[in-house]
């Protein structure tokens, strides 16, 4: 391949990725004083005592979010709103005696000797999911359960 003929090939490949990265997530870190006063109200209502370690704005097939991460007590939560201040996403730590019963036990059954890192419990909507990272070994999975104990997801970390 020469120069000539491989430089339209380059080119065809920055224009795929940059089509490609257009409908996936961007996150951005950003000051507090980038956060819509809408956002901030809606974090502060909900969650007063809560104290606020970060805050990351998303845009998400051209849909902006701002995302609050913060912490009350032993609960870390990152909560995601809309520029309008409406809540989109929570996500928060929880221990593993708090999932509910059918969780716990896929868990045990699909995956008797791996290690529990970490629990969130993610509410969308009306539709509440459990995510856990496990590690057996070398492997390191994510499994997102819906209350039932049904697998939704699940990604190889």
């Amino acid at each position: 391949m020469t120069i000539k003929s491989g430089i339209p090939l380059a080119l065809l490949c920055i224009a795929l990725a940059c089509a490609y990265s257009t409908g996936q997530s961007q996150d951005q870190s950003v000051q507090r004083k980038d956060v819509p006063p809408k956002v901030l109200e809606a974090f502060q209502t909900s969650y007063p005592r809560a104290a606020i370690k970060g805050y990351s704005k998303e845009i998400v097939h051209d849909t902006v979010s701002y995302e609050i991460e913060s912490v009350e007590g032993k609960i870390r939560r990152d909560i995601t709103y809309r520029a309008d201040g409406s809540l989109v996403v929570i996500e928060e730590s929880i221990p593993f005696v708090d999932l509910p019963e059918p969780v716990r036990s896929a868990i045990a059954k699909g995956y008797p000797k791996a290690k529990v890192n970490q629990c969130e419990k993610i509410i969308e909507g009306s539709t509440t999911q459990f995510e856990v990272q496990l590690a057996s070994g070398k492997e390191k999975l994510e499994v997102v359960y819906n209350a039932d104990g049904a697998v939704v997801r699940k990604e190889k970390k």
